[in-house]
């Protein structure tokens, strides 16, 4: 069974042109753009929907933290900080639907600053 490709336009699209040493197409270029920019993780709207979300829901965040970090073999600031980033992202599992409207705030703010 053979996976159907992505369309250009796509972050797939792009990736693809860049394994195979190709110069991305336009729409690829401005897709991944996007995704670099907004959709990423590590992108300042995504980190501030999180910390929403964290205030938002401080004793769970922080049952889900403790939890993680008790897990851990040893309590390095490796582990630690490992830990504070799956919790993160287990409490943006479990409120999802929050989470994407917060975000949406955000970006909605920011687009009336530019």
């Amino acid at each position: 069974m053979t996976r159907r490709l992505k369309p250009c336009g796509t972050v797939a699209a792009y990736m693809r042109h860049y394994r195979r040493g190709e110069t991305p197409c336009r729409d690829c270029r401005y897709a991944y753009s996007k995704y670099r920019r907004e959709d990423r993780p590590y992108s300042r709207s995504y980190q501030d929907a999180l910390s929403a979300l964290v205030k938002r829901y401080p004793a769970e965040f922080r049952g889900i933290y403790e939890e993680l970090r008790d897990s851990m073999p040893d309590r390095s600031d490796r582990n630690r900080s490992q830990a504070y980033r799956r919790a993160r992202a287990e409490l943006r599992q479990r409120h999802y639907d929050e989470f994407l409207k917060v975000l949406a705030q955000i970006r909605d703010r920011g687009e009336e600053q530019r």
